[in-house]
């Protein structure tokens, strides 16, 4: 029998193992999309306990504790930090072959070099040793990212945002980078009136520009999208149930701007052609820079009207949509593409990742002009099990596209889901290293070896050019 979750996880052949020690693990971690709050940072920060570490910010691990029965004053509410773990552990052996018990366990091992199996019985005691080690200096927020590699880290803030944390010091840290992308749910939210306006007002504030009309919001968000741009971005983000793509003309769309100015009720092909023209804007701005678009499609958010209207959003109530969007897909990507315009683009949805719909789809729109222009995503991490990663791979690998990915970002809201890099390497060695047991492919270590760097770190580096001084 293989020992229980060992250092060897989930390297079940000694071509694995060799692929991951020797090529894989020693590389630094570059995440190019997460939730994360600078504030976890600035200045570097001690967390009292695992609670506040990663459970009190996890919508993956609240799902799961609450599909097992835990009342919501033990996961968001009012009982104490040692409560809500004693629970957690209470439940997590159930949780076996589940993506978030993988990780978990990865963490607890690799970071903080538990070893024990976590459960009632032992749940108090993990608890001291954790929160013991948690008051150390080298368990702070940057002895942890020490701990996992990473050197660099890219948080999603809204276009509004002051990015004072780049001038706190973290951007002049020796060991680790952020970088901020530029997101903008906010900016294309039309269908909420009063919050499109509340972020208008936002933008006025920031912006050098008084909003009166489409061509002076335009102009406030450009001002933005080049302020980021001299703090380092390269990301833009775009965060949509769906993409209806429906062209329409600027006058048009001037004149929907118009009416949400002055309180009018839109249409839904009003509100479609809005969303499809600024997504048109943002990509053109992408294109000129050398930006990357990532579009974040088929989620669809707070499904729960009472939890949401009890917790806010990102507490777990989100859904995957299984809509077909294929077609507007191919509509966007040609609109942009027929002026030579589509800018490098990373397509994530949860349910295209595991189809041929969008790999061949981005594979209609490679062109030459960049190695890897258009991008996979990832899958759901709270659906990513072993199996579901292998199957993935073997996509990648049966399309020609294993060589370029630039590997998955981790979406992560707490610091330790950071680890999902190198469970997510681990099963790359795996999937190569199995095959190359199997005579399947080259024992060629070398080359092979560089393919494992390029997957796991560098492809990701040559795509975003990220200054190297911000």
């Amino acid at each position: 029998m293989h020992p229980f979750l060992n250092h060897d996880f989930l390297l079940n052949s000694e071509s694995a193992r060799r692929l991951y020690l020797e090529y894989a693990s020693p590389l630094p971690v570059s995440d190019y999309h997460t939730f994360l709050s600078p504030g976890d940072f600035t200045p570097d920060r001690t967390f009292q306990n695992y609670t506040q570490l990663s459970l009190t910010n996890s919508p993956t691990k609240w799902r799961v504790m609450r599909a097992h029965g835990i009342q919501e004053e033990f996961i968001s509410g009012q009982a104490s930090d040692k409560e809500k773990f004693e629970q957690w552990a209470r439940i997590f052996p159930y949780l076996m072959n589940s993506p978030v018990y993988f990780q978990t366990i990865l963490g607890m091992k690799s970071v903080f070099g538990i070893h024990s199996t976590l459960n009632a019985n032992s749940a108090s005691h993990i608890y001291d040793e954790l929160a013991s080690l948690l008051q150390k200096p080298e368990f702070s927020s940057k002895g942890l990212l020490k701990k996992m590699r990473v050197h660099q880290i890219v948080s999603a803030l809204d276009p509004v945002d002051s990015l004072e944390f780049q001038t706190s010091g973290i951007e002049n840290d020796e060991e680790v980078k952020w970088i901020p992308s530029f997101m903008t749910d906010k900016a294309l939210n039309i269908r909420n009136v009063t919050d499109l306006k509340a972020f208008i007002a936002q933008l006025q504030t920031v912006s050098r520009y008084e909003i009166r009309n489409l061509v002076t919001y335009l102009a406030a968000l450009k001002d933005r999208h080049d302020f980021f741009h001299s703090r380092g971005c390269r990301l833009s983000v775009h965060n949509l149930e769906t993409l209806q793509f429906v062209p329409s003309s600027e006058g048009e769309v001037a004149r929907i701007f118009d009416k949400v100015i002055v309180g009018g009720k839109l249409e839904e092909t009003e509100i479609l052609k809005f969303e499809s023209f600024m997504l048109v804007q943002f990509a053109l701005w992408d294109n000129q820079k050398g930006w990357v678009q990532n579009l974040n499609l088929g989620t669809v958010r707070n499904t729960s009207t009472r939890m949401f209207r009890q917790l806010g959003p990102h507490s777990g109530m989100d859904a995957q949509s299984d809509v077909d969007q294929t077609r507007s897909l191919v509509a966007f990507f040609d609109h942009l593409d027929k002026e030579n315009c589509l800018p490098k683009t990373i397509l994530n949805s949860p349910a295209l990742v595991q189809s041929d719909s969008m790999f061949s789809v981005l594979g209609a729109f490679q062109d030459g002009s960049v190695r890897g222009k258009m991008q996979p995503g990832f899958m759901n991490w709270g659906l990513a099990s072993p199996k579901r990663v292998y199957s993935f791979l073997q996509q990648l690998s049966g399309q020609g596209l294993l060589s370029l990915y630039i590997g998955p970002p981790s979406h992560g809201r707490n610091l330790l889901d950071l680890i999902r890099h190198d469970y997510f390497r681990r099963m790359l060695c795996h999937s190569i290293g199995q095959d190359m047991e199997a005579g399947i492919l080259t024992p060629d270590w070398e080359m092979v070896g560089e393919i494992i760097k390029d997957t796991s770190l560098r492809n990701g580096q040559s795509y975003f050019l990220i200054p190297e001084s911000v």
